[in-house]
């Protein structure tokens, strides 16, 4: 949906309906999908709640031959198990139940003209996190990421400019107080095909991409991101094109997560660093690509967490692959 952006992989039933009527350029789409169903014997754990996590969407397109622009809201609630004793109270040891209700309104836009192009979108999470457990307030999600790319094809040239953003959590709210969860990210990344750079995005790395990893490395996710990415692709004939890119990136928020306690605290530095690509894409066949690439990342002070000691070291990588398409 919209752009690779904030794009996840998602795998649930999903009772989808597209509804008539509407007349192009517009066009609608809603679904209910079950990310996950808990049938538990509520005779045996005594259970009042259920773990079941529902998605409810509803979308809008408006498209046309140099627009393609659409409006995302989806509704999750993420519910857990809780336990009730006789007596009415609830069981510490086995939880109390949380109603998770997290709500998002994404906006994209990928307008082309001529040999111009610009691409957006802008997402807002809010809702909340409501405990039933006595003594554990309440929280509120509320926080924003967007992206922006402008760019232009001359001749076998296609430049371009991109800055992303990710709000990270804010140190000073915490679970302890009841202050809102502003990471946008969560432990999900920037998406699993959003990959403008090798490293920082890339789905082998796990730093800002979920694909493979859990997309939290290093706690990257929860400290959010600025980037500002500048690439260009050059065709050397119908077979070869050439990469580069070189980005700019720093975390939204100085924090990092403690391994001691896992609470979210204050680190050193917000500099994730530089990082320069280069990449090559040859099509042996109509569908078959083969393709190498190479990332360096002058990591940035951010990798101390905490320490004024520990040392930052340069991440190399280089992958290549080949890819077949039907």
């Amino acid at each position: 949906y919209g752009t690779n952006f904030m794009d996840f992989d998602q795998r649930g039933d999903r009772v989808m309906l597209y509804p008539a009527g509407l007349e192009k350029p517009w066009s609608t789409l809603f679904y209910i999908q079950k990310n996950h169903n808990s049938n538990i014997d509520t005779f045996t754990n005594n259970l009042s709640s259920n773990a079941d996590s529902t998605a409810y969407v509803a979308r809008v397109y408006y498209q046309n031959d140099s627009l393609d622009s659409g409006l995302h809201y989806q509704y999750t609630n993420n519910a857990t198990n809780g336990t009730l004793n006789p007596d009415g109270s609830w069981d510490v040891a086995k939880s109390a139940p949380l109603n998770d209700a997290k709500q998002q309104v994404t906006a994209y836009a990928k307008y082309k003209m001529d040999n111009y192009f610009v691409n957006g979108e802008l997402t807002h999470f809010f809702g909340s996190k409501d405990y039933v457990a006595a003594g554990t307030l309440d929280r509120n999600y509320n926080s924003y990421a967007g992206m922006l790319q402008v760019g232009a094809k001359v001749d076998a040239l296609t430049p371009s400019l991109m800055y992303f953003y990710a709000q990270g959590q804010d140190v000073t709210k915490t679970s302890t107080n009841g202050g809102d969860i502003t990471s946008a990210l969560g432990n999900a990344g920037t998406g699993d095909q959003f990959e403008p750079l090798y490293i920082l995005t890339g789905r082998h790395t796990g730093m800002l991409n979920n694909e493979i990893f859990n997309g939290n490395t290093l706690n990257m996710s929860t400290a959010g991101v600025h980037a500002i990415v500048a690439a260009a692709d050059y065709v050397v004939s119908p077979q070869l094109t050439l990469h580069g890119a070189i980005g700019w990136v720093k975390a939204d928020e100085k924090v990092y997560v403690d391994p001691a306690d896992g609470k979210v605290k204050a680190g050193l530095d917000d500099a994730y660093g530089w990082e320069y690509n280069v990449g090559a894409a040859y099509k042996l066949l109509d569908n078959l690509t083969y393709e190498a690439h190479f990332g360096y990342l002058d990591t940035g002070d951010y990798f101390n967490y905490n320490s004024t000691t520990d040392s930052t070291k340069s991440i190399y990588i280089l992958t290549h692959s080949l890819t077949m398409t039907f």
